[in-house]
Parts: structure tokens; C-alpha cells; sequence
């Protein structure tokens, strides 16, 4: 067997890993969510709260699929096909036999256009893999673009936000995959405003009162005992979905303040207060709200504290296919986000500017990403830990650049070729 026959076996086996996935994240049945799903209409193309990181993700979840079957061998129509065919027929199964998955005609359009994605990266892998100096600048520019304009729109998608018209105020609201919450809710404000259960007086104020700084919760909650799924304890609805929201979960407190991602569909941020329900049967009083792109809790009588900073970088957090908290690991998790993001950038750069200017480029596209832009829209660019992870994904990107560079020299020597 010849070397393109083994490196095209590799990439079937990479196609039939990324089959493998979609399976499982895709038929696994889940009980829990029968009424959401049954809620869910069939022709709907961006579905419920969440419905834009459903569409993302049902993306970038056929890409390796595609690009393992194209790199392959196989013909760019049968991948197209295959693709379109195996989301069919999951959509199929969710529809009459995978309890609580809900099946939509926008998962099929999605993952037939991740499919499409995956087979065109695959066509034009070897550009991308040893471009010319003068595409490599091409590719390095138009990629620190698309970073940069990346970090724009996630510094306003979090900005606070509540949309025009009317609002809804629920107490012990149980929306589907929620459990009622065990204790009782006492009393609830927002921005200051009281709000009973079904109706929010003088909601004209709220938007005013938001512009001024004034996003904050305040709910009085008897505790419960701790519940191994999630419960909600408060919510405040507009037309398009859930805004402001107060979860339980495990003996904690969850926290969800309205944001612009709200608008497209995609995840706010969520601050976790932590073991706020663990003395039970007693009365907590929790105030929540952000201040100065910070996110902060603090719960009574245990004055229990918990603060959540913004960033541009956390783009990551408004497409998580997984319901998140803010916790310790969300500095890391944005860390390694950035790393990745910046690794094909640093590639390129490499490529693109032999020699030490690739540093000093390197530099001004971290200054502009993780100093300028959280400057521009209001953000602090202090957070240390997004700026190491900037520049090991950048070096990173810069040392495969490197070695692939040495590598296709090396292979260029007739003596050695035929070992490459």
C-alpha cells in the first residue's frame, strides 16, 4: 500500500470518528426533555432560547465528518449526499424513536451546510496547509479580521439588555427539563421595581432603569433540599424567550442577567452562588445583577459572595452546546479558547513574514484583540491569563509554521525525497 492510500485510510477513519460522534451526540435519548421537544415545531429553523446555538453547533458537527470522507477519497457529491442523507435519517429516529430529542428541518438545512463546509475546507486544505507568502498574508489577515470582529461582537452581544415590549414575571415557573423548585419564593424586584408573579408593573421603567446601571434582582426564597436536576426559582419572559433567570441546582444558586446574545438566540452569561441553598428550610435573600461588565451575587444570612468579569474573549461561552456556570475553570476554559483561535493565525503569520517581523506582527494583533478592543467597549484588559493563553496559541502557531516550512525545504532536496 502506497503512502496515499495509507494517508487517505487515516482520513476515512477521521470521517468514521466524526460519524461515530454525531451518533452519540445525537441519538442519545433524553427524557427529560419530551416536552420540550414536543413543544419544538418540525419546520421551525431557529428554535427556542437557544435556538441560534443550536444552529451553530449542528454545524461545526458535521465538519470533521465531511472533511475525514472528502480528504479520503471520496467525491465531493457523495460526501454532500452522505452528509444530508445521515442527518435525514437522525432527524427520522429523534422524530419516531429517540425520546426527548426534537427533530426540526433547520437541523437537516445545518448539517447539510456543516457537511458542505467540511468538504470545501477539505478541497482547499492544501492552500490553507502551504500557501504562498503572498496568500499566506491573505489568509493571516482576513483571519485576524474575522478574530478581532469576533471580539467586537462579544463585547456588545454581552451588553445588558432587555427588548421592547411586553414582560412576564414568573414565580416558580417550570419550563420544560426543569423540576419544580421544592422551596417558596417570598418576594422578587428587579431594578428595583416589584414584581408579582404574572405581571410587571410600570415594565415601561425597565429599560430606563437598565440604561442607568440599575440591572439588579433581588428575591427572598425559602431554602430546599438539594435537587439533582435543575429547578427554576425565578424568571423574568419577554416575547422571545426567558431574559432574566434564578436557578437551583446541587444546593446552589445560579444566576442569569439579560444580555444582547439574547436577541440571536445564544447563551448568556450564568454566575454560580455557590452552596447559597445548603441550610435548609431557612430564609435567603439574594441580590444579583452586573455592574461595570462584572456579573456579582451575594446571598444572606451566609453573605456568600460570587462575581463573574466580562470579557470580549469569552465568545466561547454564548455557543456552549453544554449549560455552563462561571466558576474557576472559566478563565481557563477562555485561556485555551484563545490558544486555538490564534494557533491558525500564528501559522499563517509565520508564512506570511519569514524571519523576526512575524513577532512584532504578532504583538500588535494581541494589543489590538486583548487591549484595544476591551478598551473601546468599556472592558477591562487586565484578566493575565487570556493574554499568556493569546501567546501560546500565537507561538504555538508559529512553531508548526516553522517546522512545516523546514519540512517542505527538506523534502525539496532530490536525496530525500522519497522519504517525505
Amino acid at each position: 500500500m502506497g503512502k496515499a492510500s495509507e494517508r487517505r485510510q487515516r482520513w476515512r477513519f477521521v470521517g468514521a470518528a466524526g460519524l461515530v460522534i454525531i451518533l452519540a451526540a445525537t441519538l442519545r435519548p433524553e427524557p427529560d426533555q419530551t416536552r420540550a421537544a414536543e413543544a419544538t415545531p418540525l419546520w421551525c429553523l431557529v428554535c427556542g432560547d437557544h435556538g441560534g446555538v443550536d444552529v451553530i453547533n449542528n454545524i461545526l458537527l458535521f465538519i470533521p465528518f465531511a472533511l475525514g470522507l472528502r480528504l479520503g477519497g471520496v467525491p465531493r457529491k457523495t460526501v454532500l449526499l452522505a452528509g444530508a442523507a445521515s442527518s435525514l435519517a437522525i432527524e427520522l429516529l429523534q422524530l419516531t424513536v429517540i425520546a426527548g430529542r426534537d427533530a426540526s428541518l433547520s437541523d437537516v438545512l445545518t448539517n447539510s451546510l456543516g457537511t458542505g463546509v467540511g468538504a470545501l475546507l477539505a478541497d482547499y486544505g492544501s492552500t490553507l496547509l502551504h500557501p504562498s507568502e503572498r496568500r499566506a498574508r491573505v489568509l493571516a489577515a482576513s483571519a485576524a479580521v474575522l478574530w478581532l470582529g469576533l471580539q467586537g461582537l462579544t463585547a456588545v452581544l454581552l451588553r445588558p439588555w432587555i427588548p421592547d415590549g411586553p414582560l412576564r414575571s414568573e414565580w416558580h415557573p417550570d419550563p420544560p427539563g426543569r423540576v419544580p423548585f421544592t422551596g417558596e419564593l417570598l418576594s422578587a424586584q428587579v431594578a428595583g421595581l416589584a414584581v408579582p408573579d404574572g405581571e410587571v408593573p410600570a415594565q415601561d421603567q425597565l429599560p430606563t432603569r437598565l440604561a442607568a446601571g440599575m440591572l439588579e434582582v433581588e428575591i427572598q426564597i425559602t431554602s430546599a433540599a438539594a435537587q439533582s436536576k435543575w429547578s427554576s426559582v425565578y424568571q423574568l419572559v419577554g416575547q422571545r424567550g426567558t431574559l432574566l433567570l434564578v436557578e437551583a441546582f446541587r444546593g446552589h444558586l445560579i444566576f442569569q442577567p439579560p444580555s444582547r446574545a439574547q436577541a440571536l438566540r445564544l447563551r448568556s452569561p450564568r454566575l454560580l452562588i455557590a452552596d447559597a441553598l445548603s441550610q435548609r428550610r431557612s430564609e435567603i435573600r439574594l441580590v444579583a445583577g452586573e455592574r461595570n461588565d462584572t456579573v456579582w451575587a451575594r446571598s444572606a444570612p451566609r453573605d456568600i459572595r460570587a462575581v463573574y468579569p466580562l470579557s470580549p474573549s469569552q465568545s466561547w461561552t454564548l455557543i456552549s452546546p453544554f449549560t455552563y456556570t462561571s466558576g474557576r475553570a472559566t478563565r481557563i476554559i477562555t485561556a485555551i479558547w484563545l490558544a486555538l483561535a490564534l494557533v491558525p493565525i500564528g501559522y499563517w503569520l509565520t508564512r506570511a513574514f519569514p524571519g523576526a517581523g512575524v513577532l512584532g506582527v504578532s504583538a500588535l494583533l494581541l494589543t489590538l484583540g486583548l487591549g484595544v478592543v476591551p478598551l473601546l467597549f468599556g472592558y477591562p484588559s487586565d484578566q493575565w491569563s487570556e493574554w499568556v493563553g493569546g501567546a501560546l496559541g500565537l507561538g504555538a502557531g508559529c512553531a508548526v509554521g516553522n517546522g512545516g516550512s523546514y519540512f517542505g525545504k527538506r523534502c525539496d532536496s532530490p536525496s530525500i525525497r522519497e522519504s517525505c
